[in-house]
């Protein structure tokens, strides 16, 4: 009789795991194929977004498709609702988040900037802020209602791949393919904390609602809790069989819900390390999971068309008291202010975060034994101003020499100089206008010193030197500009990517005003025609950015059209150019 009722208590048990598992709610979202899902804070309301480049919103206690949000160009892979559940912001594969209005089912922003998908989307608890992680490497704060970017942090060596804002919006951590856990100071873009937090990509990363602890999941396999006082001997969460894809605190933190690509999604007791909910999702892996608000319902993505709700009433999760925001699109309130000190990794306002741009300017017209240049030294100071008033260039990281001062040994010293401030993640512009010869016996280009006899080769510049010089000078990018004779062996031929990844590869480049010939100096009181194509390219540009083989080919093409020399740019040879290029940035 015992035996007859254990296993009848036994297969009730059984029965309701199962019942558990089965969707209560199943609502059609055609050809959609769900890869992002959310809950609006009062828990009324889920938002799905997918393959097909919408964001469907649903009605679940009527279980009907209440909008339907059309804008992005590729697949939506991220979404969250604002705290006041007005708006919901998503992230793409077309390199931007948007926001969308849901009571008027409009687009209220598109938040660009990005050079990769926008891997992860959230808002800072108090709706003012939203964050975004990119393949691009970086992570970006927005003004939530204005649209403006406020901050942007460079610190992850591979994809951003998640993100999440500290309770009280101080803090933001992010996780990538670097295996990394970075904590920001969210008022300055300094970093607070760099963890080697799992041994492969982390793929999700949340605060508890309390911000006591900090989440993070990664390929292998682990979810591991940090507490966020000190970081040390995370407790570690092992219930899936394959990566971890997403994993979220409860409302209450008493548990953690994840779910990875063995198909399944469980919800832990992080403190036992003991399962006590599991929903397996068929054939497919999970990409996205979410809890409501309010802690009865459970929901999925599993690149279906279907959105699917489960009952998790029973494990009486206590939903969290949530302040909400109030401020709208329109308020004439003003955003709680974000200091922008340059520090840290803080790219949009510390351009050097991610590598400073040095500048080596030579000018020469005051020769002793050549013929006197009368634009040269003209052409080095305008290149010089529009540099430093346009682009990403600032005048303490500027090397000057004009005239009298540009003899061989300035010029090697400003190099050494040079050798020893730049840092492998700098980049190196150098402008030379002057006088160049070309020795055909020796097949060897020189620069003309200011004090160089005629004649006299030992007291010019060998193109051999100064690629040596260019090559033992360890940057990201040189760019090499010379409004004089130069020789062509200096260049090898390559081709090269799109702007989104030359700046991630080393370069070396040279730009020069002719081949083997003599080059025009120009009307006395202007510019050369080099310069003046250069310039007019550099004054009116209006793109953020460009990459140096657009200046380049705008200057060969309109020198070459409009005067009797032929400019040659192209990677320069056998100097350590590995492909990439110099970019130029807007200030």
């Amino acid at each position: 009789m015992l035996k007859k009722i254990i296993l009848f208590s036994l297969l009730l048990c059984a029965n309701q795991i199962f019942a558990q598992e089965k969707p209560f709610k199943t609502l059609n979202n055609p050809a959609q194929g769900i890869i992002a899902v959310g809950f609006s804070t009062d828990s009324k309301l889920a938002a799905t977004a997918g393959m097909n480049h919408q964001v469907n919103l649903w009605d679940i206690n009527n279980e009907f498709l209440s909008n339907t949000f059309k804008g992005h160009k590729d697949w939506v892979v991220s979404l969250v609702f604002s705290p006041d559940s007005k708006y919901i912001v998503t992230g793409s594969k077309d390199k931007t988040a948007k926001v969308w209005e849901i009571k008027s089912g409009t687009e209220a922003l598109s938040l660009k900037g990005h050079e990769g998908t926008v891997s992860y989307v959230c808002y800072s608890s108090d709706g003012n802020y939203i964050a975004t992680a990119s393949t691009d490497q970086k992570v970006r704060i927005y003004d939530a209602y204005a649209g403006a970017l406020l901050r942007t942090m460079g610190g992850h060596k591979k994809e951003v791949l998640s993100l999440t804002f500290s309770n009280d919006n101080t803090k933001i951590a992010s996780v990538g393919a670097d295996n990394q856990l970075i904590i920001w100071n969210v008022a300055d873009g300094s970093t607070n904390k760099v963890i080697l937090a799992h041994n492969k990509q982390i793929r999700c990363v949340a605060y508890s609602p309390d911000s006591k602890y900090l989440l993070t999941a990664s390929d292998d396999k682990q979810i591991k809790i940090w507490d966020v006082e000190n970081f040390t001997n995370p407790y570690t969460i092992k219930v899936h069989s394959n990566w971890v894809q997403s994993a979220k605190f409860t409302p209450d933190a008493k548990y953690v819900i994840s779910a990875g690509h063995d198909n399944s999604v469980y919800i832990t007791d992080f403190v036992t390390g003991k399962s006590v909910y599991n929903v397996s999702g068929g054939n497919s892996i999970i990409y996205d999971c979410a809890i409501s608000p309010n802690g009865k319902t459970l929901t999925f993505s599993d690149f279906t068309d279907k959105l699917k709700i489960y009952d998790i009433a029973k494990l009486d999760i206590k939903p969290i008291d949530i302040k909400i925001a109030t401020r709208s699109m329109d308020s004439e309130e003003k955003v709680a202010k974000v200091e922008t000190s340059s520090m840290g990794n803080d790219l949009d306002f510390d351009p050097g975060a991610k590598g400073k741009n040095y500048l080596l300017i030579i000018g020469i017209g005051k020769y002793t034994s050549w013929p006197q240049l009368g634009n040269a030294v003209k052409d080095a100071l305008d290149v010089k101003k529009v540099l430093l008033n346009k682009y990403a260039f600032e005048k303490e990281n500027m090397i000057e020499i004009y005239d009298e001062k540009a003899t061989v040994q300035t010029m090697f010293t400003a190099f050494t100089d040079l050798k020893k401030k730049i840092t492998p993640k700098d980049n190196l512009m150098i402008y030379f206008s002057g006088h160049g010869f070309y020795n055909p016996d020796l097949e060897e280009g020189y620069w003309i010193p200011v004090n160089a006899k005629k004649g006299v080769e030992t007291d010019y510049l060998p193109n051999a030197s100064l690629l040596k010089y260019i090559k033992a000078i360890d940057t990201q990018h040189t760019f090499l500009v010379a409004d004089a004779c130069f020789s062509g062996s200096l260049f090898s031929q390559g081709s090269r990517g799109y702007i989104e990844n030359v700046e991630n590869v080393k370069s070396r480049w040279g730009l020069t005003s002719g081949r083997l010939e003599y080059v025009s100096d120009g009307q006395m009181g202007k510019n050369s025609p080099f310069c003046t194509y250069f310039l007019k390219y550099l004054e009116s540009n209006q793109k953020k950015k460009f990459p140096v083989s657009e200046i380049v080919q705008y200057v060969k093409t309109s020198v070459s059209n409009n005067s009797d020399q032929t400019p040659v740019g192209n990677p320069l040879s056998k100097v350590g150019d590995e492909g990439g290029e110099f970019v130029f940035y807007l200030k």
